[in-house]
């Protein structure tokens, strides 16, 4: 009993700053140890929506990193971590991310984070500078952007014996409030039967503006059992 009130009192006396950067340590320490499974984190020191937006995503895991306070209020505080990662090559790098904290019923909790969460989004966004973002505002716009750009099939495409190969028109439509460029397009093909036998990916690098619509013309070789065609954007990066 004494020493558990020894240790709250230790606890209580800490300043705001060391308070969230416990919290931030504990938090990495969690997140990089590959012995937790993630159902078994404790998630007592960040927000019920972060850890929605963190349960739904991948993270970027670095190893000694260090903790600093770069922004403080009364009710938030930001804390940057720069620790050590690997790039595509192997090689060791210094990896920068960062965390918001506020103070939810008088408990400091992680709010946001920055360069923490994987970057699921598979196009660009014209005119943004979509590196500064945070990862919620990252999320909230692909999520925007998957509920708002549609796909409507003008042609469904006519096969042609001779070369077997099918050739349609599809237009995309962007309701969202952003210009998309560099996305992909999914075309799966079905026998009569329902079969799956062949799918092809279709590039679009040019920028459907938005509250606007651009159509595409789609070209798909080896066609001869194609039946039918299921159309999809791929919004999102595939799991690695």
């Amino acid at each position: 009993m004494c020493l558990f009130t020894c240790l709250v009192t230790i606890y209580s006396c800490k300043s705001n700053e060391e308070k969230a950067k416990d919290i931030v340590d504990g938090f990495l320490k969690q997140a990089s140890d590959d012995n937790l499974k993630r159902k078994d984190m404790d998630y007592a020191s960040i927000s019920a929506a972060y850890k929605q937006l963190f349960d739904s995503s991948n993270f970027y895991v670095v190893q000694n990193y260090n903790l600093s306070i770069i922004e403080k209020t009364d009710t938030s505080i930001t804390i940057k971590s720069i620790g050590k990662t690997h790039n595509a090559l192997g090689v060791p790098i210094d990896f920068v991310q960062e965390f918001r904290l506020k103070k939810i019923n008088d408990t400091w909790k992680i709010i946001d984070s920055h360069h923490f969460l994987e970057d699921k989004l598979n196009l660009e966004v014209v005119g943004a500078d979509w590196d500064s973002y945070w990862d919620k505002t990252k999320v909230d716009i692909m999520n925007h952007i998957k509920k708002n750009v549609k796909l409507e099939v003008i042609n469904p495409g006519v096969l042609d014996e001779y070369t077997e190969s099918k050739e349609g028109k599809i237009r995309i439509i962007n309701d969202s409030d952003f210009d998309i460029t560099k996305f992909k397009l999914q075309i799966e093909h079905f026998d009569q039967s329902g079969k799956s036998v062949n799918t092809d990916i279709k590039y679009i690098p040019s920028v459907v503006r938005k509250k606007a619509y651009r159509d595409y013309s789609w070209y798909s070789i080896d066609c001869a059992m194609c039946s039918q065609q299921v159309f999809k954007i791929l919004f999102a990066k595939e799991e690695k």
